[in-house]
């Protein structure tokens, strides 16, 4: 059996998603069997060094690190995943492309569309250490489901007829109690958006990947029920400024309507 080349993996967060995402890379060697890269978690990324221990423990990673820095400036580290708060995607990404890193990055990509664009450009020109053009990704992880492609080939080769309406709906109700503790995902600064980033990027991501379509007209509504929360210290209480629910309204590219909610 030939060997497959190592596919050496940095992943920048150990908190809620990087369990997610270093759960994946622990499965994927085994899962995939066509997988073309034998791939290696190789360093884990964190500011708090006990519980980033931890979780390189808990997990398998084979190093730890404080600094990112000294890590893209490491050749034997190919791909930058970024799994931290959403403020820090923009400017993690931008390092890793710039060091010649493979990147994939959580969603919401950025917390404005400058900053999305900016991202874009650099990702554009960014090689590799062998001259080769980066290779980049958002984890919208839902378009790898299996019954997602199918769906998506089935209105590709127009088995259900014309596209006229598309329904997105998204609901969770972790936050329904207000005495649940705030976290970064309550801050417009630290977040960008509440339900509408967190959920509704799931949701748009999916009608563009379904359908082919992309978005001409939108009008929406948000709304934040909990305006206060405890703060995570105990201490006190926090201002809430993301929105707990968004809704909209869309008029698609080929003229279809469409209603989504988070």
């Amino acid at each position: 059996m030939a060997t497959k080349p190592i596919l050496n993996v940095a992943l920048v967060g150990y908190s809620f998603m990087g369990r997610a995402h270093s759960n994946a890379y622990q499965q994927v060697n085994r899962f995939f069997a066509d997988c073309p890269f034998d791939v290696r978690r190789k360093v884990l990324i964190g500011r708090s060094q006990g519980p980033l221990e931890e979780a390189a423990r808990t997990w398998g990673w084979e190093e730890t690190a404080t600094d990112l820095n000294i890590i893209l400036g490491r050749e034997d580290i190919h791909l930058v995943d970024v799994g931290t708060p959403n403020d820090s995607h923009h400017d993690l990404s931008i390092a890793a492309l710039k060091a010649g890193k493979h990147v994939l990055c959580e969603k919401p990509l950025a917390l404005t569309t400058e900053q999305a664009r900016e991202m874009t450009a650099v990702a554009a020109k960014a090689k590799t250490a062998d001259g080769k053009p980066v290779r980049t990704g958002v984890w919208h992880n839902y378009r790898r489901a299996p019954a997602a492609s199918t769906a998506a080939g089935l209105i590709r080769d127009g088995k259900i007829g014309e596209v006229r309406h598309v329904r997105g709906v998204y609901l969770q109700d972790w936050l329904s109690n207000p005495k649940s503790p705030a976290t970064w995902r309550m801050t417009a600064k630290a977040c960008g958006s509440g339900a509408h980033g967190d959920l509704n990027a799931h949701l748009i991501d999916m009608t563009r990947f379904l359908t082919g379509l992309e978005f001409d007209e939108v009008s929406g509504l948000q709304q934040t029920f909990t305006k206060k929360r405890p703060a995570a210290n105990g201490k006190g209480t926090i201002t809430v400024d993301v929105d707990d629910a968004l809704l909209f309204l869309a008029r698609m590219s080929n003229g279809a309507t469409a209603s989504f909610e988070a």
